[in-house]
């Protein structure tokens, strides 16, 4: 199995399991008509620690994934979480990505981004869809149960990624 394939099967694994917990976080919420989205979490992750194939396609997976537990059109949220993807990539080599707090707030960041798109593209595909208040809720608790749990998924997917050795190459590292 090639580094590529190794890092894929990795950060879906870390995915599965973030899923696995917003789901039952928004379990919780539905009382009070709240969702959370782990869209920041999964690009970010995928964007800062792995290479760019594997971080696309295991993003892009997850993506369809999420697509299929939702009343969207099929392959919205992939498409959203790829674009997303690609953006901090690209950035990434300007980044000091190996601080904590850098990428909390590239995270908060990209959810935020990623939530307007997805509201966009949902007010598009049929009216009164999406309210405002509601988009901002979401947006507020979104923000702040990512950054709660942002340290903790980062150290996941760093510690799948060891444990599967595909990690970042030194060259990788320095040279984005």
């Amino acid at each position: 199995m090639s580094r590529a394939q190794r890092q894929t099967l990795a950060l879906l694994l870390g995915n599965v399991a973030l899923c696995v917990v917003v789901a039952q976080a928004n379990h919780v919420l539905a009382g009070w008509q709240l969702r959370l989205w782990p869209g920041g979490l999964l690009v970010a992750t995928a964007a800062l620690q792995a290479g760019g194939s594997a971080g696309a396609t295991a993003v892009f997976l997850t993506g369809l994934a999420l697509d299929a537990a939702m009343p969207v059109p099929f392959g919205t949220q992939a498409l959203i979480l790829l674009a997303g993807h690609a953006t901090l990539f690209v950035l990434r080599g300007r980044l000091v990505r190996e601080a904590t707090v850098v990428r909390v707030v590239l995270t908060l960041l990209a959810a935020g981004a990623m939530l307007l798109a997805f509201a966009l593209v949902m007010a598009v595909a049929g009216p009164g869809r999406v309210s405002g208040g509601r988009l901002l809720a979401d947006l507020m608790v979104t923000g702040a149960a990512s950054a709660l749990a942002a340290p903790w998924f980062f150290a996941l997917q760093g510690g799948l990624l060891a444990r599967a050795q595909a990690g970042l190459r030194a060259e990788e590292r320095r040279l984005d």
